[in-house]
């Protein structure tokens, strides 16, 4: 089969559309960030005022599901969208790396499209890959010498996340190097901010200069950042076959062969480049290291210069640990209320004071998947015992609070919150409402808000209540 071939890129691009769409029908997402991108939606199309789903904005995306919601605002649709996005961005990494000439280009895409932390931002809503596929355009529009299209997508791709306007300097690198002239530096860096400028604009005369202020949650434990930024992003096996291949092929990898390598088939400025695509996406993530899947844009450049590296035995096998990295060998901890219950066959073991295991027939798309149907067996005990209180009630739910209000599926009396002040809860007390907080949610409103009047002057809501 002829590599780049329209077989090939069809069939890439029905196998990822295949393999996710299993998982689609699981709510909007794990996270409350994804509920939160349709409940920001929903009241983007019934006010017809543009807001944040959470700051600084990724307006395009929001737009997009806003544009959608009157039309169908179901799981399927939205997640599916997150599918197709998924897809085209693996026949793009499939393109490039025709393009550079590597090797193996179909093993490296099928590597790619199984990392788990990409594929299962494919299967939920929310705009990782959306901002992936427009970097990966850029990179692609670059490569063919239209410095004013890799502008445009680079862009478009700040619209989604802002954090994305940093490809302009490694773009920046590549385009002298290629052609030693600043005039297509300019064309590439001022079509992106000026793309950037307009995409940004509904947060901009919404908020001011206000909308840059990030969210800034309590940060996390050490162990929690390293699980984030290996396991999280690569699962085990993936991980043990980056550590093997690197200490037995590319123990010294700024040696000479190495260098010589990747210059071979890589553009000049390709390997700084990377380099500093990857020190870009540790620092979004170091700045708040909540989210394995920050590290999502440094990904398929990761496998271009493996793939210089590899011969087709490795690619092949690095393809199929990819598969086995997502499927298979989860680790991942147990909440009854929000975690995905253990096969019969894992190993249960207790650390840092949480319920752990290892589970060799639960990878990390199917642990997430299994999340997200916990999660909403919860919710919907909670909607059932809303529905029956009379007394006034007051509610903290946490990261629970989109899901919940999205439903809207409980009576006036009770007031259901996100996060409550020390000022909200003494009113509630005041007024007479009883207060609960849901699971874990106590602890995290001390944490953000200071206080621990949730616990001395609320009680814990489990779905036994019910």
């Amino acid at each position: 089969m002829k590599s780049g071939s329209r077989r090939e890129i069809i069939l890439l691009f029905a196998a990822n559309v295949l393999a996710r769409l299993p998982f689609i029908n699981a709510g909007y997402g794990r996270e409350e960030d994804a509920w939160a991108q349709a409940q920001n939606a929903k009241l983007i199309w019934e006010t017809g005022i543009y807001e944040v789903s959470r700051l600084p904005g990724h307006p395009l995306y929001e737009l997009l599901l806003a544009g959608l919601w009157p039309i169908n605002h179901s799981y399927w649709l939205y997640n599916l969208l997150s599918v197709l996005v998924s897809s085209l961005s693996v026949v793009y990494f499939y393109k490039i790396c025709n393009k550079l000439n590597l090797l193996n280009t179909l093993a490296l895409s099928v590597a790619f499209s199984f990392i788990p932390v990409f594929f299962i931002a494919g299967t939920y809503t929310i705009d990782y890959n959306f901002g992936l596929l427009f970097i990966l355009l850029s990179l692609y529009q670059l490569l063919r010498g239209k410095y004013w299209l890799a502008g445009i997508f680079i862009g478009l791709a700040t619209g989604i996340r802002i954090s994305h306007l940093g490809f302009i300097l490694p773009w920046a690198i590549i385009i002298f190097t290629r052609t030693h002239s600043l005039k297509f530096v300019l064309r590439m860096g001022l079509t992106s901010l000026l793309v950037a400028a307009i995409a940004f604009s509904p947060p901009l005369l919404q908020y001011g200069m206000g909308f840059l202020d990030f969210h800034k949650p309590p940060y996390p434990s050490a162990i929690k950042v390293l699980y984030k930024m290996s396991f999280g992003v690569y699962g085990i096996p993936l991980l043990l076959f980056f550590a093997y291949f690197y200490f037995a092929n590319i123990r010294k990898p700024f040696s000479f062969w190495t260098l010589h390598s990747y210059y071979s088939r890589m553009p000049r400025g390709f390997y700084i480049s990377l380099l500093l695509i990857f020190a870009m996406q540790l620092v979004v993530f170091l700045r708040l290291p909540f989210k394995s899947e920050f590290f999502i844009p440094f990904l398929p450049f990761l496998l271009m210069y493996l793939g210089v590296l590899m011969n087709r035995s490795y690619a092949i096998s690095l393809a199929i640990v990819s598969i086995a990295s997502c499927f298979f060998f989860g680790f991942d901890y147990y909440n009854p209320h929000r975690g995905a219950p253990p096969s019969p066959l894992a190993i249960q073991f207790e650390g840092n004071d949480k319920s752990l295991f290892f589970d060799p027939i639960q990878g990390p798309a199917i642990i997430d998947f299994r999340k997200r149907n916990t999660k909403i067996q919860f919710v919907e005990s909670f909607n059932v015992w809303a529905k029956k209180q009379n007394a006034p009630t007051y509610v903290i739910a946490g990261w629970y609070w989109p899901q919940i209000d999205l439903k809207q599926q409980y009576p006036s009396n009770v007031e259901v919150d996100y996060y409550a002040t020390e000022e909200e809860i003494r009113n509630a007390h005041k007024s007479g409402k009883v207060i609960f907080y849901l699971p874990e949610i106590n602890e995290a409103n001390a944490q953000i808000n200071a206080h621990y009047l949730a616990d001395s002057l609320g009680k814990p809501w489990l779905p036994q209540n019910e």
